[in-house]
């Protein structure tokens, strides 16, 4: 794998690269997997910076030159986990592909931290004393929307009896889309994970407002339900008096705009949050 080119920074030759499962969410980026929903000058202005940038496969690691990460450090499954079904040994993930773009800059005050955590300053010109940080480095579109071309979320059935995926589908749309008529993109940024019931069904929602049943053997959806505000976290599943209930909550917001980009900070209207619970017939 790359080798950092940061001054004292020693990075390992190698890491492991399994060959099953297989992945869950993309692993690589260019300016050939930019979204179709760019303006021509967006994508333009994209396409010059992402090809100048280091881009060296999945563990190149960041410099002081732009480096394309991927799938990104809010990408992949880096929310909650996974729903099992013990009994026929599959596993469901949900997933997002979000390529960051990371830089490193120094510190403003040019200083280092010592073991204790103390400011100190470092020897002159030896640069592998210095202090560099990074941002999220989120590659986001003008409309808030990831730069890549989706699917921007999915929902992933692993047979672990083979290691095979089952299926794939995408998990939730962007309302701003779909009032367009463009579906089967997947949510944008979402806090999500599925429970999976003993009936083959799985549960979850997304950022879109919707909460979600699919069935757990073939990935369609079999009903949806529309919430007052996006759905975040996981639902809860339990048992009172013998009846079932499954809650989640609404308290994400629906938009496009749920990060802040330069010049275009993310809405800051109050969210009307709640818990929506449904139960099964007496």
């Amino acid at each position: 794998v790359p080798k950092s080119p940061m001054p004292g920074e020693e990075t390992w030759p190698t890491q492991p690269f399994p060959s099953k499962p297989a992945i869950f969410a993309r692993q690589a980026f260019t300016s050939k997997d930019l979204s179709p929903y760019l303006t021509r000058e967006e994508h333009d202005g994209l396409k010059q910076r992402i090809d100048a940038a280091r881009n060296n496969g999945l563990f190149t690691p960041p410099s002081t030159q732009d480096t394309i990460e991927m799938p990104g450090n809010n990408g992949g499954a880096n929310f909650g986990g996974v729903a099992s079904d013990p009994v026929h040994g599959w596993v469901y993930v949900i997933s997002k592909d979000l390529p960051s773009m990371l830089k490193l800059t120094l510190s403003p005050s040019g200083t280092k931290l010592d073991p204790t955590g103390q400011a100190s300053t470092p020897p002159a010109g030896d640069p592998r004393m210095l202090e560099y940080k990074s941002g999220f480095g989120f590659m986001i579109t003008e409309n808030g929307m990831p730069v890549i071309d989706p699917p921007w979320t999915s929902l992933t059935a692993y047979d672990l009896n083979t290691g095979d995926i089952q299926w794939r589908v995408p998990l939730g749309e962007v309302p701003q889309l779909a009032e367009k008529g463009i579906t089967g993109t997947g949510s944008q940024f979402p806090k999500v994970n599925p429970v999976v019931t003993a009936g083959g069904l799985i549960f979850t929602g997304s950022n879109d407002r919707m909460i979600r049943a699919l069935d757990s053997s073939t990935g369609k959806t079999l009903w949806e339900y529309k919430t007052p505000a996006g759905i975040e976290g996981m639902p809860a599943v339990y048992e009172s008096h013998g009846r079932e209930y499954i809650v989640f909550c609404a308290a994400g917001r629906d938009s496009a705009r749920t990060r802040s980009i330069p010049g275009q900070p993310a809405s800051q209207a109050p969210i009307h949050g709640s818990y929506v619970a449904f139960a099964l017939p007496q």
